[in-house]
């Protein structure tokens, strides 16, 4: 009886989808004002990377701004794999600036030097 081989992501895309999420993290780390526009429409601002959700797949936002991806059905082992890169990032940027609001660290600047 012969196994059904499971067929994943193409390294080529995974290679590509990679490549193009360097750019955006890297941007983020450097750029605060596009790390917030990331956090608050990543969907939006991905695809200005030219990241897009896979056809077919559902995104819905649910509380706190959590975002689902919802697969079709009858979905392929490939579509399946970029679903997961794709959750993956997502739960990275819901992660940004978490760390700082938690610490109480005040992002913008003091509006004069007393206390200094």
């Amino acid at each position: 009886m012969k196994q059904k081989m499971k067929q994943k992501m193409k390294h080529k895309k995974k290679e590509e989808l990679d490549g193009k999420w360097k750019k955006v993290a890297t941007q983020a780390v450097t750029q605060d004002d596009f790390k917030w526009k990331l956090k608050e429409n990543p969907i939006e601002e991905l695809k200005k990377f030219d990241l897009h959700v896979p056809e077919g797949v559902e995104v819905k936002i649910g509380t706190g701004g959590i975002f689902t991806l919802v697969p079709p059905p009858d979905v392929s082992d490939e579509i399946t794999d970029e679903i997961q890169w794709w959750r993956w990032r997502l739960d990275m940027i819901a992660e940004f600036g978490r760390a700082e609001k938690e610490a109480g660290v005040n992002l913008t600047a003091p509006e004069s030097e007393e206390g200094v």
